[in-house]
């Protein structure tokens, strides 16, 4: 027999009104969380071929997964805990973009792979003013992506070098611009985060995350930022490295600790990173200015792969000083030590083993090293006859 609602007691309608209105949230799509993300990518590459879709998860990983087009079309549907990053490349492995994807959201990208930087983006509010951000700034996006790729071919052109320079602070006032406009977004920390932070703007970037909002701050990213930041002033200017030995390919020892006596330029790199490439060239060049007495010279690369190490060094002629290799690349204890998040990481350091500059780069790094080469002199112990001069020619 039914019963009228009238005689239902309070707590079983209110217990009915729950059960409806769950019901109707989910209906109205309450768990948009648990739906996961959808990219549709409109671009011009030929028909059945691959993309393929790169997620990296903070701590848990990266998995990639391949998606063949139909018509230039192709949808990528996957889930995430928190907000992750996704990279997009062809078959042949050029890559596209990367952007920054959460459970519920549907974008869509539209452009050419040959313009990358004028992809649009088509979805949420913070999706459309990363798209628009790009847009608005391909000219700079795009030349300082060219000027990685085509380094060697400008090696010493002083005028080219100085154009990066004024392109790539261009970029870091774009960034700053729109952070200040937009602190409740998280398109801001997303900028931030691939446009600005790095080693030369480590103060500006913290400064500008801790005006952000706390909705524009996803945990992940913040996470990462912070990371990276916190890591960077483990050795601050003034400090002296932590205690540290290096194994030479010929099995000889290197500390810190005989880091004394005379100016030393300690360099972390990579031989498959394009900017440690470029540093090493600025360092070949102070090498070949001032002799050992005057200047150590120690760099440590983090290859996993020994041979194409070695085949960069002679290829880049590099061979002329110390040269060390952490085969258990970032894993190394030694970069956790040192606060690296990014390469190439470099230190300029006294005569006492203090820090006097560190991460700075071209013209800045020689200008710094003379000057405290004509601090700290010359190490008088050093095993050879003191009548070198502090400019005579490259000497290990």
């Amino acid at each position: 027999m039914l019963h009228n609602s009238a005689h239902l007691s309070l707590p079983m309608k209110q217990t009915i009104y729950v059960f409806l209105l769950l019901i109707l949230l989910t209906a109205c799509g309450g768990d948009k969380e648990n739906e996961g993300f959808t990219l549709t990518v409109e671009l011009d590459v030929p028909d059945q071929t691959y993309l393929y879709f790169r997620q990296e998860e903070h701590k848990k990983g990266i998995t990639v997964d391949s998606v063949l087009t139909e018509k230039g079309k192709a949808v990528y549907k996957g889930v995430c805990g928190e907000l992750s990053r996704i990279e997009i490349c062809t078959e042949t492995g050029q890559r596209i973009l990367s952007l920054y994807v959460k459970n519920g959201d549907k974008i869509k990208l539209k452009g050419s792979v040959e313009t990358p930087y004028e992809i649009t983006f088509s979805g949420p509010i913070e999706q459309e003013q990363i798209g628009k951000f790009r847009n608005d700034n391909h000219t700079l996006l795009q030349r300082l992506t060219d000027s990685d790729r085509d380094f060697y071919s400008h090696i010493g052109d002083t005028s080219y070098q100085k154009e990066t320079t004024a392109y790539r602070d261009s970029l870091h006032a774009q960034v700053i611009d729109f952070a200040l406009a937009h602190s409740s977004s998280y398109a801001s920390t997303i900028l931030i985060y691939d446009y600005l932070l790095s080693p030369e703007t480590v103060e500006t970037s913290d400064t500008l995350l801790r005006r952000l909002a706390p909705e524009a701050k996803p945990v992940s990213l913040l996470a990462k930022a912070e990371l990276y930041i916190s890591d960077f002033r483990k050795n601050p200017e003034g400090k002296m490295l932590p205690y540290m030995t290096f194994r030479t390919p010929g099995d000889s020892v290197i500390n810190t600790g005989g880091f004394r006596r005379r100016t030393t330029l300690f360099t972390v790199w990579a031989s498959y990173d394009t900017p440690s490439r470029q540093q090493m060239q600025v360092v070949r060049k102070i090498r070949e200015k001032y002799s050992a007495p005057y200047l150590n010279v120690v760099s440590v690369s983090l290859d996993t792969d020994e041979k194409a190490w070695r085949e960069i060094l002679h290829s880049d002629t590099l061979e002329g000083w110390a040269h060390c290799i952490l085969k258990e690349g970032w894993n190394a204890n030694q970069v956790e030590n040192l606060g690296i998040q990014s390469l190439p990481a470099t230190f300029v350091l006294n005569g006492t083993g203090r820090i006097v500059a560190k991460n700075i780069y071209d013209e800045e790094l020689i200008d710094t090293v003379d000057k405290t080469v004509a601090e700290v002199g010359e190490d008088k112990t050093f095993g050879e006859k003191s009548s070198s001069s502090p400019k005579s020619s490259s000497k290990k």
